[in-house]
């Protein structure tokens, strides 16, 4: 399936469509750091450690291992980081990514 069918598919699931931006940049201790946000639920502060556990999802259909396998493959096969850098209620999530360049 594209890109752009899976976004479609997505937003009929879900039965709107959001916003998802993408920053990209290099810090001044030459780590690449990307941000990447989206005007989604967000996600509920008490939660915020759970949502990279195995297991862990808020939809009535699904596995719960997509950010398992983004954490693990970040971490283990990047020597990189991944957390939550700020959620909001009905607003949306930030995720940062920090990697060696």
């Amino acid at each position: 399936m594209g890109h752009r069918k899976h976004l479609q598919e997505c937003c009929r699931l879900y039965g709107r469509c959001g916003q998802i931006d993408i920053n990209i940049k290099r810090a001044i201790d030459d780590k690449i750091i990307i941000d990447i946000s989206d005007t989604g639920k967000g996600i509920q502060k008490s939660k915020i450690k759970d949502v990279f556990l195995p297991g862990y999802t808020t939809k009535a259909r699904g596995w719960g291992l997509g950010l398992t396998l983004v954490k693990r493959i970040i971490e283990k096969n990047h020597d990189g980081k991944i957390y939550v850098r700020n959620t909001e209620i009905n607003e949306g999530t930030t995720f940062r990514i920090l990697l060696k360049s």
